[in-house]
């Protein structure tokens, strides 16, 4: 019996940890925000936070907008939240909030937001790179 032979064999990473091993890094991928209605109207001057992070914002209508912006999932997984921006006579209105894991992959994901009177739809991918 070779004194080795009880050693623990394997150990427990972290999805960072584990992504530079596997020799990538989780990515996200926001395509496009459908918007069905706004929290006010006629418009939002919407904003989307990572992990509490301000990562995109616009003046968003009813329809489709664009957003085309990447990231790295931080951890185990990011929070995403939106926000309406509203300066008065209320703070900023909270729209709502979505866990994206990273160990998710694939394409076309779908997040709704509807708090506070808003029906948001953000469509997003997930990849390692």
């Amino acid at each position: 019996m070779k004194d080795n032979q009880h050693e623990q064999l394997f150990t427990e990473l972290t999805s960072s940890e584990g992504s530079i091993i596997s020799g990538g890094v989780t990515k996200v991928n926001l395509k496009y925000l459908s918007v069905s209605d706004t929290q006010e109207w006629p418009r939002d001057e919407a904003y989307l936070t990572v992990d509490g992070n301000k990562i995109w914002s616009k003046t968003v209508g009813v329809g489709d907008h664009r957003i085309d912006k990447t990231f790295d999932i931080s951890g185990s997984s990011d929070l995403l939240t939106f926000f309406e921006d509203d300066a008065w006579p209320n703070n900023d209105e909270w729209l709502g909030d979505h866990t994206i894991p990273a160990s998710r992959r694939g394409t076309d994901f779908k997040a709704s937001f509807t708090q506070n009177g808003a029906n948001y739809t953000l469509v997003y991918d997930v990849f390692q790179a």
